[in-house]
């Protein structure tokens, strides 16, 4: 009686050929699953902040457009940044450049491992604020507002605060979203980007994204970070 089944180079031919869309497809498939881990984190942290700066101007009858003074973790003036993310956010650690973060362990078991802190220039002239759900922000030591720097709904100028949102904090890449291949790791974001080149052929899915803040709530601040934003 004929026995019915699939010869060894039949099934060999098989895996091969799987092999082979596995590798085709993976890499898409991972891109398109940070794209989507990194846009809900930047959509929430978004919505974090705006409903605290709402809390701030309610509260303390503050605006972002008047914050001016220098600050660092000692600062108790209301209208700097460092005491909103401090009043307003989950904070977890405050660090002034690369080995302060390093040295108190958060969220990196091997705290005293020369530079666990993947930054680089974005430290230099920066500080940074962790909070408790592992996310980051990298903004300027000196704390000021950036004057009629920002564009707002109805496309006037108007005085913004403007910083890096890291979606993981510690883990890497530790590299700005961009529209333009793979550059971008740096302390400003990506200049070259434009709103037609994001799309889903070019946009590249990294871990930072610029945000700013002025009037009452926080907004996308590249186009990068706008395309992911707004992405369904």
């Amino acid at each position: 009686m004929r026995k019915l089944g699939f010869t060894l180079a039949e099934v060999l031919i098989t895996l091969g050929i799987i092999g082979v869309i596995a590798t085709l497809t993976l890499p898409t498939l991972m891109s398109n699953t940070a794209e989507r881990e990194y846009s809900t984190a930047l959509k929430k942290a978004i919505s974090s902040l705006t409903e605290s700066v709402q809390m701030q101007v309610a509260l303390e009858n503050i605006s972002f457009d008047e914050m001016v003074d220098s600050s660092g973790d000692t600062d108790t003036e209301m209208n700097s940044f460092y005491a909103f993310l401090c009043n307003r956010m989950q904070t977890e650690k405050y660090a002034a450049n690369e080995q302060e973060a390093c040295d108190d362990n958060i969220g990196n078991p091997t705290g005293t491992e020369t530079g666990c802190l993947n930054y680089g220039s974005m430290m230099t002239g920066n500080v940074a604020m962790f909070f408790r759900d592992g996310s980051a922000i990298i903004y300027p030591a000196d704390d000021t507002i950036e004057t009629n720097e920002c564009n707002d709904a109805m496309g006037e100028t108007v005085n913004c605060f403007k910083f890096v949102y890291d979606v993981n904090g510690f883990k890497k890449p530790n590299m700005l979203a961009n529209c333009q291949g793979q550059a971008g790791r740096g302390k400003t974001p990506i200049t070259q980007d434009t709103e037609t080149e994001c799309n889903s052929k070019n946009f590249v899915a990294r871990d930072q994204y610029a945000i700013k803040l002025h009037g009452v709530g926080a907004y996308p601040n590249s186009p990068s970070a706008r395309y992911i934003f707004n992405k369904k």
